[in-house]
């Protein structure tokens, strides 16, 4: 209950926030202020991609793999990892483990741009990489993609 009272003020603050923002413009149309309104109402609400994460949730043991650099020899590893759907319904956080430490993942869907969107954390760094991308309806997968520069150089 909490959680729902939560989201619900959230989405009335930000409607607020919209509101102010379109009245405060000359010549706002009142149906085209209700019309962005109830978008951004359907925008917050978790849809179909996110019933498609929620079948993720569980233990899973789950193998690696991973390049120190662009074009080195690729390395696995095997680990593992519990995965739930958060923040009603609208996030999966994964925390994994394994032989090179702990990490933490949320893997969300974005419905204003349609993409999917995750967000990582490990224990061997103290920033976070970012990923976006599709999901392919005939292999049933996503594929993200994201740039990051460290010390390396552009990833």
């Amino acid at each position: 209950m909490r959680t729902r009272l939560t989201i619900l003020a959230a989405v009335l603050l930000a409607l607020g926030f919209a509101a102010g923002r379109l009245d405060s413009q000359e010549g706002v149309d009142p149906a085209k202020m209700q019309e962005l309104m109830m978008k951004m109402m359907e925008a917050a609400q978790p849809g179909d991609e996110h019933a498609w994460l929620e079948e993720l949730e569980g233990d899973w043991e789950i193998t690696y793999t991973m390049r120190q650099m662009p074009g080195a020899p690729a390395t696995t590893a095997k680990g593992t990892m519990t995965a739930e759907m958060i923040l009603g319904g609208r996030w999966l956080k994964q925390e994994s483990k394994g032989p090179l430490g702990e990490s933490l993942g949320m893997i969300g869907f974005d419905r204003r741009h349609g993409d999917f969107v995750v967000v990582g954390f490990d224990e061997s760094s103290t920033y976070s990489v970012t990923g976006r991308g599709k999901k392919d309806e005939q292999t049933g997968t996503v594929v993200m993609h994201g740039e990051d520069d460290d010390l390396m150089g552009k990833q």
